[in-house]
């Protein structure tokens, strides 16, 4: 159930900047942990779950990403926040920024090494030629698209 209609719209923006602001502080701290724009601009992004990360790596299939770099980060924040969020977070600014930070800390990014996919079926399906789990957002064409609860319509 999207929460597109119960949102705050300045609770959203504050829980964003806030969030972005710990990301930048992380960013600072141990720029290790980040990708460099470029390797975001190439393909396709998947993004899972830690624990669905450890059985996917697939070295002909895939490539493991730092974090997203910020602007990356700040984009993932608009479609994180139309997931399906408990109702707790939607009034509080602070829990939203952390959980958003805690959910990115427990993701793990890969480059798709494919040929050109063109829409978020084909990169599920081209997933699922190596993986039972489904990533939980992909990185389209410069897009982030939340597709956890996406089925293949085949």
């Amino acid at each position: 159930m999207s929460h597109v209609h119960t949102l705050n719209p300045v609770i959203v923006q504050q829980a964003k900047q806030l969030a972005l602001g710990l990301y930048e502080q992380q960013l600072a701290s141990t720029p290790e942990q980040f990708a460099p724009v470029s390797d975001y601009q190439q393909h396709c992004v998947l993004a899972l779950n830690m624990k669905d990360a450890m059985e996917l790596y697939n070295e002909n299939k895939v490539s493991k990403l730092g974090l997203p770099p910020l602007a990356y980060a700040e984009t993932l924040f608009d479609v994180f926040v139309h997931d399906s969020l408990d109702a707790a977070l939607l009034n509080d600014a602070s829990a939203l920024a952390q959980h958003f930070m805690e959910t990115i800390s427990d993701t793990v990014f890969f480059q798709l090494k494919s040929g050109t996919l063109n829409n978020i079926d084909q990169v599920i399906a081209e997933v699922k030629t190596f993986s039972y789990w489904s990533p939980v957002w992909v990185l389209l064409a410069e897009q982030w698209h939340d597709t956890f609860n996406q089925k293949l319509s085949a």
